[in-house]
């Protein structure tokens, strides 16, 4: 071979080699650079989630806040500003401070609304459901701003491929290698593949080089949302701190106010109250409740974030105007505490909240209410079905008539009702459904008819009046039995209303007797009269009692 070829060959291997190590060196600077941007968005992507998880945690306290106040203080403002509605409250009482916030009847008609809203959303079943309504309630906007930095940069770090192209550079050949004629030979595939890893290499960290410029920036959008997160979750604790103070005045206010309108209206026969009914103090209790009720309303209501999903100027307004106002609530507060209502306080119902329950216990116990309510119905029927007759029987005078029925048939439907409607309520959990209304509206029934067969019955007594306070006396005894455990038995609220109208019979039967064995009035005229008037207590009177308790 000659030496000018040889030596050709022998330079080209060296190029080659070179080329070879130099391309090496290269992938390592590339596949360095890919691990740092890898590691750059890796960093970011965590601490942004760390952020999501703490917002998220925020929101959620702060909105399961609002639906328990909604459950509980909220909805007992309501059930009392129905009835009061129409009160009108002057400018006397002293609130001027606190006036503004006072809630009108289109306020109180959206909180009706926001209130069936949510609590649908919550009682769906589905545990997402719930707790993406809990969200919306809390920041009244969308927390898609969370994830829009990672949606942004999810797919621009396709890092592994650098690494593959980097093991070209596993096979070069050193410098120091035997240089033969067969080396010779081999030169030149040694130096164009030498030159083709060089300009793989290039384009390696040129690619390596985009990417960490992608990581920079999908990086730089993360900490955008994150300050976003850290902002909402800033301003959802201050919201919630904020609701707490107002809340525990609020109930306080709310509890006294029920207790008020429930002592004006009367706790059977319901009477429509006007501004006349109320003193100067009461209509301040009024006053400063409705103002309350407003601004609990402007902070439930306000939104956290705006439709764009940033922090709304709305929300800074309302935080600032109620927290500049909190010492003007406290003190109207501390004014109305001060003041003898001579009324009991009636505490707010808190309704439990089952949406975070495990689903098969949530199914479980559905199950189980679903066989405990059919129980209920076919015990109180077999029930009613067996007893009706015989003590409709042993109670009732053959001669008599109920309207344009005899005596018996009038007696057995109205012991049917109250054996069967008593048995459901006492077997089956129904409290607060309409099923335990469709009950109380049955008993109310049976009790009219059953007053007109106690009236003909105890008239027949030597000793009516003993009769009469002695029952009087026992049914006393059992209404404030169950009343005292209206807490914690369900079907006690029930079961007091029904001893209360059994012991009114008692003073209805002293009332009939009085005008028609002492005044000298026709008997049938006294009977019809009483029994109107036990007609409206005791149908009326139990269903109204039962959606109040």
């Amino acid at each position: 071979m000659p030496i000018p070829l040889v030596v050709a060959g022998i330079a080209a291997g060296v190029i080659g080699a070179g080329g070879h190590l130099s391309a090496k060196e290269t992938n390592e600077r590339a596949q360095r650079r890919s691990e740092a941007a890898q590691e750059l968005y890796n960093s970011a992507k965590k601490s942004l989630e760390q952020a999501q998880n703490r917002t998220e945690q925020t929101l959620l306290k702060l909105g399961y806040e609002k639906k328990n106040i909604l459950d509980s203080s909220m909805h007992q403002f309501l059930s009392a500003y129905d009835k009061i509605k129409h009160v009108q409250v002057t400018e006397s009482v002293g609130i001027n401070e606190i006036s503004k916030f006072t809630i009108d009847q289109q306020g109180a008609l959206e909180l009706r609304e926001m209130i069936n809203i949510y609590s649908s959303s919550v009682q769906s079943g589905a545990t997402g459901a719930a707790a993406g309504a809990i969200v919306a309630l809390a920041a009244s906007g969308s927390l898609s701003f969370v994830t829009s930095g990672l949606a942004a940069a999810g797919s621009v770090l396709m890092l592994g491929e650098v690494g593959a192209a980097a093991g070209i550079a596993g096979s070069a050949l050193s410098v120091g290698a035997a240089m033969t004629p067969l080396a010779a030979v081999a030169a030149p595939v040694i130096l164009f593949t030498g030159i083709s890893a060089s300009l793989k290499a290039d384009e390696n960290l040129e690619k390596a080089n985009t990417m960490y410029a992608e990581a920079e920036a999908a990086s730089e959008k993360m900490k955008i949302s994150e300050t976003l997160c850290g902002a909402i979750s800033d301003r959802s604790e201050m919201f919630d701190d904020l609701l707490i103070d107002l809340n525990k005045m609020f109930s306080e206010c709310t509890g006294l106010l029920a207790g008020v309108v429930r002592k004006k209206e009367g706790r059977l026969l319901k009477k429509k109250l006007t501004s006349e009914d109320f003193s100067e103090k009461e209509l301040k209790l009024i006053a400063v409740t409705r103002a309350l009720a407003g601004a609990v309303k402007a902070v439930i209501d306000t939104p956290i974030l705006s439709k764009d999903g940033d922090i709304s100027y709305e929300s800074e307004n309302t935080y600032n105007q109620t927290k500049e106002r909190l010492p003007d609530f406290s003190q109207a507060v501390d004014e109305v505490k001060t003041i003898d209502f001579n009324v009991k306080p009636i505490k707010a119902k808190t309704v439990r909240n089952l949406s975070s329950a495990p689903n098969s216990a949530a199914a479980g116990m559905s199950v189980l209410g679903g066989a405990r309510s059919i129980a209920a119905f076919i015990i109180g029927f077999v029930l009613a079905n067996t007893f009706a007759e015989g003590l409709a029987l042993s109670i009732s005078n053959f001669y008599d008539k109920f309207l344009f029925l005899n005596a018996v048939t009038a007696n057995e439907l109205a012991v049917w009702l109250l054996l069967c409607t008593s048995t459901i309520v006492l077997v089956g959990r129904f409290k607060g459904t309409k099923v335990e209304k469709l009950c109380g509206f049955g008993a109310g029934i049976s009790l009219f008819i059953l007053y007109v067969q106690y009236c003909r019955t105890v008239e027949l007594m030597d000793h009516y009046i003993i009769f009469s306070i002695f029952t009087f006396i026992v049914c006393s005894i059992l209404w404030n039995f169950f009343e005292n455990r209206k807490k914690t038995w369900q079907f006690a609220a029930f079961f007091s209303m029904e001893f209360m109208c059994m012991l009114i019979w008692s003073v209805m039967f002293l009332i009939y007797a009085f005008f028609s064995y002492f005044i000298g009035f026709s008997r049938g005229f006294c009977l019809v009269s009483t029994a109107i008037l036990m007609f409206f207590i005791s149908v009326f009177g139990m269903s109204g009692m039962l959606e109040e308790s």
